[in-house]
């Protein structure tokens, strides 16, 4: 995919309907052994790093895939981050809070001003570990279907968002 293209997409967004009690919530948050596709996550990262304007690798905070088959979240979870015009990526096997607790502890920042919605853009999403549009999971994939037809999208991204706090531009 060029990445002309991925800048002109508008970004799936999952929010209204992967709530705690939802089939698509259990689904991503679901851990069980599996090897992810470290070479698809890696492409994925690239594209998500091009639509959000390039993130500079200073601000990229990306645990690293285990080795092999583990226990792991079977999703990747992803938060982009941005404060006052500089943006954040983090990445894991693990969830958004977890990612955002880390960068807080990192960067000293105080709870109270990640929640203060004046300060902070906050996107969240996940990532396919297998970099197949989330064929593996069913529930997510039949949201991102009914999107696609309604937005006439000719794709759908390995990766999408299922939280955002931010304006519209650029998502």
């Amino acid at each position: 995919m060029e990445t002309k293209s991925i800048t002109k997409i508008e970004t799936p967004n999952l929010k209204e309907i992967a709530g705690p009690s939802t089939l698509i919530h259990m689904e991503i948050h679901k851990k069980s052994v599996i090897e992810v596709n470290k070479e698809a996550i890696e492409l994925t990262r690239k594209e998500i790093l091009e639509k959000y304007n390039n993130i500079p690798e200073k601000n990229s905070i990306i645990f690293p895939i285990p080795k092999g088959p583990q226990f792991q979240r079977v999703v990747r979870c992803f938060v982009i981050i941005e404060k006052n015009k500089e943006k954040y990526y983090l990445e894991g096997s693990t969830n958004h809070a977890n990612l955002i607790k880390h960068f807080i502890s990192q960067n000293n920042v105080l709870q109270e001003d990640v929640g203060n919605n004046n300060l902070w853009k906050i996107k969240k999403g996940i990532i396919d570990p297998f970099g197949e549009n989330f064929k593996n999971y069913p529930q997510v994939r039949k949201e991102l279907e009914c999107l696609k037809e309604q937005n006439k999208w000719e794709i759908i991204l390995n990766w999408v968002l299922t939280f955002k706090h931010s304006t519209p531009e650029n998502d």
